[in-house]
């Protein structure tokens, strides 16, 4: 693999190597020796998986430790790989970056059907989008709803496939939520549901920087998330969104309660509004990789 990228730096004349994970990176930095030109290896560091072995991880700090820079998408991110044993100077924080528009059409099917038909009979809707599992945590928000007074309307709409939703589904039967309730499935382009929201939750345990609520953010959908370091580098409690003790059902149920029952979301939906436009724009993102190439090019040069 080496000798075949090696051939595509001296044929291409390619000036900066960028990977996405270690391994590439290693390809990248055994390409480009024999070389006579120096090009820089760059790697963009998405999440640090939270299932690897000692040698492994051992590994991926050795190989990043070798890199020209590192690129992690949020601060929390960073300080990670820092206690993990890699040299803080290699390692530059840009955020992911998303369209500052979408351009999903919103056709009528069954989640648009049902949304809207809930939203009729006064229901408050709560939406998740993304893989159905124990890292995302789905049950805490049932399990809030759950405690939460009958007389309170809502329905859950959740979007996107996973290991635990027929055990999700046994308990939704066990608790008489089917009327507020629903797994839908994958559904492609799913973002393009978020502006039916009411609320647009985050349950996870644990999180690399979601590009779902930029999303949310985009949309002017308010957002609830659990307060773990990337979601808070994001949302700030009552001013760009709301955010509830992570794993805490009773802290997740108050929470959804006092903004059903107290809804004032224009500022924190204005205010994330703005948070996005500020941070996390494509645009915003290309800028910020565009200044890292010209520096680490003027480094080398």
């Amino acid at each position: 693999m080496a000798d075949k990228v090696r051939k595509i730096l001296f044929n291409e004349n390619i000036d900066i190597i960028h990977a996405h994970a270690a391994v590439p990176g290693m390809v990248g930095i055994i390409a480009r020796s024999g070389i006579k030109k120096y090009i820089p290896v760059v790697q963009t560091m998405h999440g640090w998986g939270t299932n690897k072995r000692t040698e492994h991880e051992k590994m991926d700090v050795t190989i990043m430790n070798g890199l020209d820079k590192i690129v992690s998408v949020s601060k929390s991110d960073k300080e990670l790989m820092i206690s993990k044993g890699i040299d803080k100077n290699k390692i530059i924080t840009i955020y992911n970056g998303i369209e500052d528009t979408s351009d999903y059409d919103l056709n009528e099917d069954e989640v648009v059907t049902d949304i809207i038909l809930h939203k009729y009979h006064g229901y408050t809707i709560l939406g998740c989008i993304g893989s159905v599992c124990q890292r995302k945590n789905q049950q805490l928000l049932i399990e809030a709803i759950n405690n939460i007074s009958k007389n309170i309307k809502i329905y859950i709409s959740f979007i996107g496939e996973g290991d635990i939703v027929n055990k999700l589904q046994q308990k939704v039967h066990l608790y008489g939520l089917e009327d507020n309730v629903k797994f839908y499935g994958y559904k492609k382009n799913a973002s393009k549901y978020i502006k039916l929201f009411d609320y647009f939750v985050f349950t996870s345990l644990s999180e690399g920087f979601s590009i779902a609520l930029l999303e949310g953010l985009r949309e002017k959908i308010p957002i609830i998330a659990s307060d773990i370091p990337t979601f808070c580098e994001c949302i700030e409690n009552n001013i760009t969104g709301y955010l509830f003790k992570n794993n805490k059902v009773d802290s997740l149920q108050l929470l959804i309660e006092n903004l059903i029952n107290n809804n004032k979301n224009d500022f924190v939906t204005s205010n994330g509004y703005k948070k996005f436009g500020k941070e996390f724009t494509l645009e915003k993102m290309m800028q910020k990789y565009s200044e890292l190439y010209k520096n680490i090019m003027n480094i080398k040069m």
